[in-house]
């Protein structure tokens, strides 16, 4: 298959260990065998035990099992920075990333991943795509990321409906060489504009969304909306390449 490495970062997710082997177990075969996938797991600092019992869990696959990796952060730098250290780790010309809470179900890069062969440089999975569906997601969280996704598109012209999403694929060294100011989740939206700004190919297909199935949202929601706010005044402004 093709090689492929799957970046899943990681942060405070001990629950949620055994459910997301599998899910990456299973997202792995339902790939094969035009795919090739490597998973890499990276923590972004977490204190909560997700280290250790990866590490054990890991360890303890059979040898004739699929190979995951384990990256740790030192401390927490946010998602957006757990991902690109994956991009950065990756040894494979094409890369994705996914939620390690089951916000997407990961057997839909079967739908992302041919975008790439085709020359695209980032394909988003997309809910809020005309095509796209959510599940369960709270109301309030479905209008504030609708209403900045509409902001980004109407005023950047990006031509894609959704800018939050952390259920991607990537050409490998075009996204890992991308400087980001923010790790955290507004450095999501920002990966994207500053892809966009700098001419690469930028593309979405519709997916569906469904509310966090495991642990705790880790959002600030306060502060990463005047974080966008802010992000959406300076790419208005040209500033964001």
């Amino acid at each position: 298959g093709i090689p492929g490495t799957l970046a899943a970062p990681c942060y405070q997710e001990l629950g949620n260990v055994p459910s997301l082997l599998r899910t990456l177990d299973e997202v792995v075969r339902t790939l094969a065998p035009r795919w090739d996938v490597r998973p890499l797991l990276v923590d972004d600092g977490s204190d909560d035990g997700t280290v250790e019992l990866l590490t054990l869990a890991i360890g303890d696959r059979p040898k004739d099992s699929i190979p995951f990796r384990l990256h740790c952060h030192p401390e927490n730098r946010g998602i957006a920075a757990a991902i690109q250290t994956g991009l950065e780790l990756a040894e494979t010309e094409y890369a994705a990333s996914m939620d390690a809470d089951g916000s997407y179900d990961p057997a839909q890069l079967a739908e992302l991943l041919p975008h790439l062969l085709d020359g695209a440089d980032l394909v988003t999975g997309s809910p809020y795509h005309p095509k796209g569906r959510v599940r369960n997601v709270p109301p309030w969280r479905l209008v504030l990321s609708r209403g900045l996704s509409r902001m980004y598109r109407a005023t950047c012209r990006v031509p894609v409906h959704t800018f939050t999403s952390c259920f991607r694929a990537y050409r490998t060294r075009v996204a890992a060489e991308m400087p980001l100011s923010d790790g955290r989740y507004l450095g999501i939206a920002e990966l994207l504009l500053r892809l966009h700004a700098r001419g690469a190919s930028v593309r979405e297909v519709p997916s569906t969304l469904e509310t966090r199935l495991y642990g705790v949202s880790k959002i600030r929601t306060a502060r990463v909306i005047l974080g966008h706010l802010k992000l959406w005044v300076r790419a208005s402004l040209r500033l964001v390449r």
